[in-house]
């Protein structure tokens, strides 16, 4: 690897790996497509996972991640002697610290619960760079819900939802069957938005949107009673408005993530 520096590059094709005995197999059959080169890099137990279901069996859709720091080198991944197929997608997500805001995002879910509504969902969008979240609840965890966050945020950020609006920024998610439904990913792919997915029984690949969800927890949902899901929601919501503006973040130099995307902004214009 050069300069130290592990550039993700997620492949997404319709078609199974069923005939691959193991990860490894599947790892080998990469490194042979690209002899001489670090190709799987020192993550080659975790470097290929189907996030979609099991890893034994034909799946919808799969991705395979192949750790490697020259993007373009890689023009084409031969799975079983077959082409990428066209309309896959790349991305490179480097590891290294996000120096900018809306480069990428985080997102998540978890429950909560109101008196009279019962059990609910409670939504959270990350941002990488600043360090700024964004909570909602609905009723149901469910696709449209998710879509819902999404968009608002997206409005806020870039002052529209028109297609192709995000172009450059990249949102991270699990395998939950909302962040993977075909209604979700349609809207990603609506506002341009590219997808390096956190993988099964990886849940540190989405450690920013599982820390944001921990911290709600413990200042609003674990230790607040919500007689319905209107007054659940308006407390979530309030959270992340005080969060961005009084949270002081210690990677930004004890600076709340609004002053952070601030200072962010100003140096990359700069």
């Amino acid at each position: 690897m050069t300069s130290g520096v592990s550039a993700f590059v997620v492949v997404v094709c319709k078609a199974g790996i069923r005939g691959f005995e193991s990860r490894r197999h599947l790892s080998s059959a990469m490194a042979e497509r690209f002899p001489g080169r670090e190709a799987v890099g020192p993550t080659a137990r975790r470097s290929f996972t189907a996030p979609y279901g099991r890893n034994d069996g034909p799946m919808p859709r799969v991705c395979f991640v192949c750790a490697h720091p020259e993007r373009a080198a890689i023009d084409e991944v031969l799975i079983r002697g077959q082409p990428r197929m066209a309309g896959a997608r790349r991305f490179a997500v480097s590891d290294d610290f996000v120096d900018r805001p809306d480069l990428l995002w985080a997102t998540d879910a978890t429950e909560g619960w109101s008196e009279r509504d019962g059990r609910c969902a409670v939504f959270v969008i990350v941002d990488h760079g600043s360090g700024e979240l964004f909570f909602d609840a609905a009723e149901r965890m469910d696709r449209f819900a998710a879509a819902d966050l999404l968009r608002e945020v997206t409005t806020e950020r870039f002052a529209s939802v028109e297609a192709a609006v995000a172009a450059g920024l990249a949102l991270r998610y699990d395998g939950g069957s909302c962040f993977r439904s075909a209604h979700y990913h349609a809207e990603i792919d609506h506002l341009g938005i590219a997808r390096p997915p956190a993988f099964h029984y990886e849940p540190e690949t989405n450690g920013c949107a599982e820390r944001a969800i921990q911290t709600l927890k413990e200042q609003v949902l674990w230790i607040g009673r919500f007689e319905t899901l209107e007054e659940l929601r308006a407390a979530v919501r309030s959270f992340g408005r005080l969060y961005n503006r009084e949270w002081l973040l210690d990677r930004h130099g004890y600076r709340t993530p609004i002053e952070a995307r601030e200072l962010m902004l100003a140096g990359a214009m700069a």
